[in-house]
């Protein structure tokens, strides 16, 4: 169903185009945090553009990008994870983009998790923890 060189059967047809191009949108208001997962999923052979907020990220989806993948932290200014989750799902064609979701807080603590993350995270996030997450829904080039 999945793995190295595979596309999970179950994302919606629109996605399957996406998930070929093995590019991640990175978005995390933590610059040293974006920095250095940027670096790590680069040297796992992904291509990775990054957003410091939600509104940056709406700004690089508007403009072309489609990432077989959004890695989002629910806490940020501007516009944080929840919201970009809701615009997301409002736009009928990044709905079809799957996201992950990370937070410094566990969802035990009453944080909710945006309804259609296919993953949620707690930091700090193990490298392979995150790229595990990564390969569900956008392999990387062998």
């Amino acid at each position: 169903m999945h793995g190295r060189g595979g596309i999970r059967a179950d994302l919606p047809a629109a996605a399957h185009d996406v998930a070929a191009n093995h590019s991640i949108l990175f978005v995390e208001d933590d610059a040293a945090i974006r920095d250095v997962y940027a670096e790590l999923l680069r040297s796992e052979g992904y291509v990775v553009s990054l957003a410091a907020n939600g509104e940056e990220a709406m700004r690089l989806l508007t403009d072309g990008d489609r990432p077989c993948l959004i890695v989002i932290d629910l806490l940020m200014p501007v516009l944080d994870g929840w919201g970009l989750a809701a615009r997301l799902g409002d736009n009928q064609e990044l709905a079809a983009i799957p996201f992950i979701v990370v937070s410094a807080q566990p969802p035990s603590d009453g944080q909710r998790t945006p309804p259609a993350a296919r993953t949620r995270l707690t930091k700090p996030v193990a490298l392979q923890a995150l790229l595990d997450a990564i390969e569900l829904y956008c392999p990387a080039t062998d």
